[in-house]
């Protein structure tokens, strides 16, 4: 009995002491995290240059334009259209289109509004995304996808047509808007977005032209084959901006949140009392900048020793559990994919 009674004793102050320690080592952790950094230079940096460009008006800026349009029920596409851009996406593509050539001018026939749609999208010589403030914002690119990939159809309708030039000029139209578009993405799904969007061009341009004789090929080629891709073209600069600025927000919006935010479970919203003070707004956003920057060779990673994780830990996990794939975003591949599509040019 005895025994137990100090086993007991023993365990309770073991509980208190161990409380007490955790009680000090966040108390220490608030006094740490008591006040935010004040902005870094690589903070305003992106801060400079998304708030760069200015604004554009809806009427002539071709993002608010495919934002206006892009539903479903505005330009379906049937089942039998996806099947041909599915075989399309793979390499025996010509040969589909052989083989379904009769079928093509029906489906193009069929999916006018979603042609007309993308040919007028062509036409717009601005295209800026708003500031995202919230992922719900990011828009769904199935449709522009779609339409890009029957525009190409239409070209290859061209040329079975006979009509070269006709290809030729939108082959240009085409390469041209997505040289636009790439250059002025404010955010990394943009990015990936125009990057598919001129690999598939040129991909298809390459099947294309694998199918002529030497003089068609260069009848073929539009001007803009020729004109290598600029520093600002291949950048990631504005997009970066765009998603360090959606970061900073997000943070910032929680920290604003009111505590029943995070649900009616009142476990959650304990844990979130003692988790937020430790989430400071600014330095994460400084952290963030910097591991941002540091993918575009414009900035080094400081080494983390175990000490710095007590100052915006919560920061800190929160930027390096989602820290960025550098090598993902790379765009430079498109200068190769453009020399690739004009190599048989230049033998001629």
């Amino acid at each position: 009995m005895l025994l137990l009674q100090k086993l007991t004793k023993a365990l309770l102050w073991l509980t208190l002491g161990t409380l007490l320690l955790v009680v000090s080592f966040y108390v220490l952790l608030l006094a740490i995290n008591w006040q935010d950094e004040a902005p870094s230079a690589n903070a305003h940096l992106l801060q400079s240059t998304f708030q760069m460009n200015a604004p554009v008006a809806d009427n002539i800026n071709g993002y608010s334009y495919f934002l206006r349009h892009n539903t479903q029920a505005l330009l379906p596409v049937s089942d039998k259209l996806r099947a041909l851009f599915a075989a399309c996406d793979r390499k025996d593509c010509y040969v589909e289109l052989s083989a379904a050539s009769p079928d093509v001018y029906t489906l193009i026939e069929e999916h006018q509004a979603l042609l007309g749609f993308y040919q007028h999208l062509l036409q717009f010589r601005y295209w800026q995304e708003p500031p995202l403030r919230h992922h719900s914002q990011i828009p769904s690119y199935q449709s522009l996808a779609s339409a890009h990939r029957l525009y190409l159809l239409h070209i290859w309708l061209q040329l079975q047509a006979d009509d070269a030039t006709a290809a030729r000029q939108l082959l240009q139209q085409d390469l041209q808007f997505w040289r636009l578009v790439i250059r002025h993405n404010n955010h990394l799904l943009g990015i990936s977005i125009s990057r598919a969007a001129l690999q598939r061009h040129f991909f298809f341009s390459q099947m294309l032209l694998a199918q002529l004789e030497p003089e068609q090929q260069v009848a073929l080629a539009p001007s803009a084959w020729h004109e290598p891709f600029s520093v600002d073209e291949l950048s990631l600069r504005n997009a970066i901006a765009g998603e360090w600025f959606l970061r900073s927000s997000l943070v910032k919006e929680a920290m604003a949140s009111p505590f029943n935010h995070w649900g009616d479970n009142w476990y959650e919203q304990l844990r979130m009392r003692f988790v937020m003070p430790l989430l400071l707004p600014q330095a994460t956003a400084n952290d963030y900048a910097t591991q941002l920057l540091a993918c575009l060779g414009e900035s080094q990673l400081p080494e983390l020793r175990w000490y710095h994780w007590l100052y915006n830990p919560v920061g800190k996990v929160l930027n390096h559990s989602s820290s960025l794939d550098c090598y993902r975003y790379n765009l430079q591949q498109l200068e190769q994919h453009r020399l690739d599509t004009i190599a048989p040019l230049a033998r001629h």
